[in-house]
């Protein structure tokens, strides 16, 4: 199964850069990122070039004139330009984990779709955050992030949780049910939509 990573940005790009190093650190290969970029300047195509150029062949970008606020109309494009059976929405300011992409691959089933969380950082501590970090991990580990100045919650459990023990943090604090009332565009079928699962990071704006 083809997995298509589809977030939005604007004009952000250190946080887009570091985004990017996540997902050219993932476990699984097998997927496209698809920046949907709402009117961005040269800068945000200068990131996904020097991506590309490292190697992250597999990202794209889809991007329309700056119009205003058209965060949905750049979806619905990105979405459209999508060659993936399986679609994951996140955000343009989440560092996945390196098994963000396997776990959704692992979650997926036809005819549902899948709600998840993230752990919002302080400013500080998103702008501390290194390529080194995200290949290590260490923006992921409880410890460095309270080294940080990270304040701690059970929430940061979750964060290097797996197996069974992410199993039962999943129970104990379960992400909201919602629905998001999203239509895919004419022409392009959906098997399932999501948001970021929890093991993303995410960072202030």
């Amino acid at each position: 199964m083809k997995i298509s990573v589809i977030f939005t940005t604007y004009n952000s790009p250190k946080w887009l850069e570091k985004v990017l190093w996540g997902f050219a650190n993932q476990m699984d290969a097998d997927f496209e990122v698809i920046v949907a970029d709402d009117g961005s300047g040269p800068e945000t195509r200068a990131v996904i070039d020097a991506a590309r150029a490292r190697g992250q062949e597999n990202v794209r970008h889809v991007w329309h004139e700056d119009h205003g606020f058209q965060k949905c109309q750049i979806l619905n494009r990105a979405i459209l330009a999508a060659t993936g059976d399986y679609l994951i929405l996140t955000d343009g300011d989440c560092v996945p984990r390196k098994d963000f992409v396997s776990q959704h691959r692992a979650a997926a089933r036809p005819g549902f779709f899948l709600s998840g969380g993230y752990f919002k950082l302080t400013l500080p501590v998103s702008q501390a955050i290194t390529l080194e970090d995200v290949i290590a991990q260490r923006c992921f580990d409880p410890a460095w992030l309270k080294a940080q100045g990270m304040p701690m919650s059970l929430k940061s459990l979750k964060l290097t949780a797996s197996g069974f023990r992410s199993q039962i943090l999943n129970r104990v604090t379960p992400t909201k049910a919602t629905w998001m009332a999203i239509t895919p565009p004419v022409g392009r079928p959906m098997l399932c939509w999501s948001m970021a699962l929890m093991s993303a990071c995410s960072m202030a704006a």
